[in-house]
């Protein structure tokens, strides 16, 4: 083989690599990009949230709720469901500090007051007029034709006005894991008998490697990455 042969070979090599690299690292912009949505979990849905003019939308192909902040006292709260289904909110309320609130009143498109209170974000309850601690009811039930049954509750709703549950899309858990899981790899890859003397310099002198356990150790190279790429699918999935 000359070497204009073995250039060429590397030549290749050097563009598969390079074509390689920058389709992980757009691959990896976009995972960000999705993982770092900021938004809210609505039944176990994620809506993404936008501000259009002086509205905030949280969203997705089928729901949109939007928060209107008329002004400092009173917010509109819609809620667009699937199968056309539509609930709208009336909250007015007068701001105690940057986490409490004492709400007026939040009544229905039919003027009907559903509750009237304090709201505190962050909270997992609400408390009546009087202080007293309330279980949040569902104060209505938005049900179609298919099996989803939507409950527009007043802590909801009040989440939604205030942004209380705002959160990023993906879940840190899986992605710490995947991570983890990939260094551990590189660090297997890169030195093959590093967790192999790890785990016996203790108790046997100059371990060497059994070719089962080599074998094991080159399919756990395709495996465990495979298992990384998984948890990453998983803490943004929804």
């Amino acid at each position: 083989m000359d070497f204009e042969k073995i250039k060429n070979i590397f030549s290749k090599k050097n563009r598969l690599f390079t074509f390689l690299s920058f389709f992980v690292i757009i691959l990896l912009i976009l995972y960000f990009k999705t993982f770092f949505t900021k938004g809210v979990y609505f039944y176990d849905k994620f809506l993404k949230k936008e501000v259009r003019n002086s509205e905030i939308h949280y969203y997705n192909k089928k729901i949109d709720i939007i928060v209107d902040r008329i002004d400092y006292n009173n917010t509109t709260v819609t809620y667009n469901l699937p199968e056309g289904l539509k609930k709208e909110f009336y909250i007015d309320y007068s701001t105690v500090n940057n986490l409490d609130f004492k709400i007026n009143s939040i009544k229905n498109e039919y003027g009907n007051t559903l509750f009237e209170g304090n709201y505190q974000i962050g909270t997992i309850w609400l408390k009546d007029k009087n202080g007293e601690p309330i279980f949040d009811a569902p104060s209505l039930r938005i049900g179609g034709h298919s099996y989803v049954t939507f409950e527009a509750t007043p802590l909801n709703t009040l989440n939604f006005a205030f942004s209380a549950n705002d959160r990023f899309r993906g879940d840190a858990g899986p992605l710490m894991m995947a991570i983890l899981i990939f260094i551990l790899t590189f660090i297997d890859i890169k030195y093959p008998l590093f967790f192999f003397t790890l785990n016996h310099f203790l108790d046997v002198k100059d371990p060497e490697p059994t070719d089962f356990y080599l074998s094991m150790q080159k399919a756990s190279w395709v495996v465990m990455p495979l298992i990384g790429i998984l948890l990453m699918i998983a803490a943004i999935q929804t």
